[in-house]
């Protein structure tokens, strides 16, 4: 959870629900990978400290593959 300070109270819709748990989330600051695992090939850190200072997308490239899909994640 980082940083987050959550602080939701009750929400008229679920959209807003999710609104509000994605702000927290993505406005949150973490100090490490979960578990040491590390998504991307090379310095996760390094990687979003160039994207704050060029304001550039994120470079999907760098994105290890996975043989997880939405699929099988979901019942």
């Amino acid at each position: 959870m980082g940083n987050v300070n959550v602080s939701m109270k009750n929400c008229a819709s679920v959209e807003r629900f999710i609104q509000l748990w994605e702000s927290y989330f993505f406005n949150s600051y973490f100090s490490h990978l979960i578990n040491g695992h590390n998504p991307v090939n090379g310095n996760m850190v390094n990687i979003w400290k160039e994207l704050i200072k060029t304001g550039k997308p994120f470079p999907k490239e760098v994105l290890k593959r996975t043989n997880t899909t939405i699929k099988k994640l979901l019942p």
